[in-house]
């Protein structure tokens, strides 16, 4: 077992994949859960490192738990290094669709090196040397559940093209619209936040600087342990454990 501290984009980076196993749940992480505290740390990591540049100071790195992965042997050269996730696919999943609406603000807002250095953290480079293209050439690849609509997010390119994928509908007599994708709703919120904050700058080169900070925080400031297994652990128990542990947590002792 190796683990290594590693921030968020450094997870996303390299050439390789994180494949989520069936027997992990779909993605569940809602907005007042986590989406908007996750939003709310960044906003105060932004925050924070303008203050220490002008103290010319460091900021202390935010802790995200464990993400625990089995490393996996390639069927062929031509298979992209692949890592099973055990722990930790909420957290890669939110923070695809956060890179995924970064890309897109840059790109409307006219930022195309802030749009390539986000999609570089979703796909995969030379999608014609893969042996699978249509699944290698994303950096995460969910369960069976998610998967479709987290491709369709990833791919699409714009919030216009995503909200036609997965529309709001609103039936008559109906107050609250029908339940839409979340992985959709996931990917809005964080875009429609990144563009209500580029909106308080008053020109391009604000807007853009916002953008690079915004990645910067999530290259320097968010920090993750990074837990391989190796061949004589066993990542169902300890998948097992791990659920284990948490069901008990959840038990409240009767009186």
């Amino acid at each position: 077992m190796q683990a290594n501290p590693r921030t968020i984009t450094a997870l996303f980076e390299s050439t390789q994949r994180y494949v989520v196993p069936m027997f992990q749940r779909h993605y569940v992480w809602t907005q007042a859960e986590q989406w908007s505290p996750l939003w709310d740390d960044i906003s105060e990591k932004l925050l924070a490192r303008k203050q220490a540049q002008e103290q010319d100071r460091r900021v202390s790195p935010h802790f995200l738990g464990a993400l625990i992965l089995d490393s996996t042997r390639s069927s062929s050269t031509r298979e992209i290094r692949r890592f099973v996730v055990i722990d930790g696919q909420q957290r890669l999943t939110t923070f695809q669709l956060l890179l995924a609406a970064i890309r897109d603000v840059a790109n409307i807002k006219n930022h195309p090196l802030v749009a390539r250095a986000s999609e570089r953290c979703l796909m995969n480079p030379d999608v014609e040397l893969m042996e699978r293209p249509g699944e290698e050439q994303y950096k995460l690849w969910p369960t069976q559940v998610n998967r479709e609509a987290f491709c369709q997010v990833i791919s699409a390119g714009s919030f216009d093209k995503v909200r036609k994928l997965f529309p709001v509908i609103k039936k008559p007599r109906k107050k609250n619209p029908e339940p839409r994708e979340r992985l959709a709703e996931a990917y809005e919120f964080f875009y429609e936040k990144i563009s209500a904050a580029c909106s308080e700058c008053e020109c391009d080169d604000e807007t853009k600087n916002l953008l690079i900070s915004i990645l910067d925080v999530l290259r320097d400031d968010f920090t993750v342990v990074e837990i391989i297994l190796d061949d004589t652990d066993d990542s169902q128990e300890i998948f097992n454990s791990k659920c284990t542990r948490e069901a008990t947590k959840s038990i409240r002792p009767t009186t």
